[in-house]
């Protein structure tokens, strides 16, 4: 669970016009954000190979660091993506991005030493209302916070070409986009410390009972 109340927060009209000039983003122009380590679980490789296939990409903004980072700079120099590396920011500055950008994507594989257990910026973004396109491989995916047809897409790990379909739909539909906005920020509301807490009380209660038994 992430802070609701610290994503929900609302920029200002000039701070949203101050983003867009930083970024060179017009006004409702849909556009991509990666937020996590630029590291092979994470996938970021794969969601570049995803954006090559895209017909006409859209600007993608990156967040983070990590050792995959050279390697996604030259790729993306390679190919002319439209990507710009953003660096680290700081959890209490997100909130801009997922404001401003409305589809995240999440293109976490699973590694043999590693999985990615859950993905809190899928919390942090639905907060804003994004579209969140996420492997399967994310645990908020099998989780079910992130629904294939609702909430977002979900796609195979390591399928740049299912990838790539996902968010030229999502490109290309913008009453789509929007129902699936409205439907995250529907999701979000009840995921939140409360029922965090009440889900552990559940687990330690059956665990309790089986114990007993």
């Amino acid at each position: 669970t992430a802070d609701n109340e610290l994503y929900a927060k609302m920029p200002t009209e000039e701070e949203k016009r101050s983003f867009r000039e930083k970024y060179g983003l017009a006004e409702n122009e849909p556009a991509l954000l990666y937020v996590g380590r630029f590291s092979a679980e994470k996938g970021p490789k794969e969601l570049l190979k995803a954006l090559s296939l895209v017909k006409d990409p859209p600007k993608l903004i990156m967040i983070g660091k990590g050792p995959e980072k050279e390697w996604c700079e030259n790729f993306a120099k390679e190919k002319n993506l439209p990507v710009i590396f953003a660096g680290y920011v700081a959890n209490e500055e997100l909130y801009h991005y997922y404001n401003a950008i409305p589809i995240v994507v999440i293109p976490s594989v699973d590694m043999p030493e590693l999985k990615e257990a859950w993905s809190l910026t899928v919390n942090e973004c639905m907060n804003q209302g994004c579209v969140v396109v996420a492997t399967e491989s994310v645990g908020a995916a099998a989780g079910g916070l992130v629904e294939d047809g609702r909430t977002g897409f979900i796609v195979p790990e390591r399928d740049p070409e299912k990838m790539a379909a996902a968010i030229e739909k999502l490109l290309a539909d913008k009453e789509l986009r929007e129902t699936f906005s409205k439907n995250a920020r529907t999701k979000i509301a009840s995921w939140d410390y409360d029922h965090m807490a009440e889900g552990f009380r559940e687990a330690v209660a059956l665990m309790e009972e089986k114990l007993r038994k």
